[in-house]
């Protein structure tokens, strides 16, 4: 449990996707969705108060596993692992509605799924 309380911890100041680090993420977003004209980049540069980012979830997480890890609590510890995975997949769901459409249809010349290399370079 303090391990994972530790990840946890640690995983809420690193970038989940394309740079898009936890703090840049407001917890409005995760409940409405990401406007319909806004980028990845634009993601990146908002400015969202603490108190009010993806990243105050998931150190909520971190502190219930962390509680939970210390006084034996299992009730604790399965919240602060609900909390942290309901967090991410919320993100990637939303972040699937505001991109997903165009990572689905635009393939690299050397995607497996393409059917691997097609330039004569790499024949």
């Amino acid at each position: 449990m303090f391990a994972c309380a530790i990840a946890v911890a640690i995983g809420a100041f690193r970038p989940v996707a394309w740079g898009i680090a936890p703090g840049d993420v407001a917890v409005i977003d995760l409940r409405d969705g990401f406007p319909t004209a806004v980028t990845v980049e634009q993601i990146e540069n908002q400015a969202v108060t603490f108190y009010k980012s993806m990243m105050a979830l998931l150190l909520r997480a971190a502190v219930l596993l962390l509680v939970a890890a210390l006084v034996g609590s299992r009730a604790a510890g399965w919240l602060g692992v609900i909390v942290g995975i309901g967090t991410l997949v919320v993100f990637f769901w939303r972040l699937n509605d505001l991109v997903g459409e165009y990572l689905r249809t635009t393939t690299t010349p050397c995607s497996p799924i393409a059917g691997g290399c097609t330039s004569s370079a790499a024949a």
